[in-house]
């Protein structure tokens, strides 16, 4: 009798163990639904009474299946894209007005803009000789992102973009935003920073009553701004290191032998390229080498 009870503590045992070992397995089988559940929430946070055809976005969430393995995770993924996909083809009620009312851009909008807070961006990659530039200026204030989430490395920078990084870097401080441009306009969302800069003669207009808010910047002009920015400092030395020295204006050549001194211009091939245009990512990477060396 003893032997058959021992017999049968065993083999409860042996099926317990058993039984929790599927459990375990079964557990760490699961696919990762985490995308699948953010796309879910987002569509949650949407009123059905907002859009025509939100009936679509309830039957792609019905048909969701919660119980795929890890061998499916590319199934899962599509799920997750499927129903991004669906959320995105949304079409918002029109109000009495004849206007669009889309809650759905607002949330994109507001995430978007949260990441840009963190620096992260679409079209910024870890690895961009840029990236840790990019999250510097963006944590900081200096240069945000745009409202679709992403940075635009590649975009060439406008003079008023400059001014606006640099009046932001410089703690964005109070100033009327009256100026004398005649193509500044009063509500432009740069002009305290055009009229701070042109008091503080950082950036001046070109003498016509105009300031030119889109034109680019080229790289003699960023280094003249930033030049001026702290504070004109006596320099000594030259740039005839660099095989195009020659092509330096005059006016800027004190501002670029400052800046490739204190490493915040780098040559290219062994040139300045001083006529050269200044993208976003150049801009971003010369804000963080300057306040890196003058903290």
């Amino acid at each position: 009798m003893k032997k058959l009870l021992k017999g049968v503590s065993v083999m409860l045992v042996l099926v317990m163990s058993l039984g929790i070992a599927t459990a375990v397995c079964a557990a760490e089988d699961k696919a990762d639904y985490s995308e699948v559940e953010k796309v879910v929430d987002m569509a949650r946070r949407l009123n059905s009474k907002d859009y025509t055809n939100y009936w679509m976005v309830e039957m792609a969430i019905q048909s969701i299946n919660w119980e795929l393995t890890a061998a499916d995770q590319d199934k899962v993924d599509k799920m997750a894209a499927e129903l991004r996909n669906t959320i995105a083809m949304l079409q918002p009620v029109k109000t009495s007005s004849g206007n669009v009312n889309d809650p759905l851009l607002l949330i994109v909008n507001k995430n978007n803009r949260d990441k840009n807070k963190t620096g992260e961006f679409s079209d910024v990659k870890e690895g961009d000789w840029y990236a840790e530039a990019v999250k510097y200026v963006a944590k900081n204030g200096i240069m945000p992102g745009e409202e679709d989430g992403t940075f635009g490395p590649d975009v060439q920078a406008t003079r008023a973009e400059l001014v606006q990084a640099l009046y932001n870097k410089a703690g964005s401080p109070n100033i009327t935003a009256a100026t004398s441009f005649g193509d500044i306009e009063r509500g432009a969302s740069y002009a305290r920073a055009v009229s701070w800069a042109s008091r503080r003669s950082i950036a001046n207009g070109y003498g016509n009553g105009k300031f030119g808010p889109d034109d680019l910047v080229t790289r003699e002009q960023f280094a003249v701004m930033f030049y001026r920015f702290a504070g004109s400092p006596a320099v000594q030395g030259s740039l005839t290191a660099y095989g195009d020295y020659a092509g330096v204006s005059d006016y800027a050549e004190a501002a670029m032998i400052w800046a490739t001194y204190h490493g915040i211009i780098s040559g290219v091939d062994g040139n300045l390229v001083p006529q050269g245009n200044v993208t976003r990512a150049e801009t971003a990477t010369m804000i963080m080498r300057y306040s890196q060396i003058f903290k």
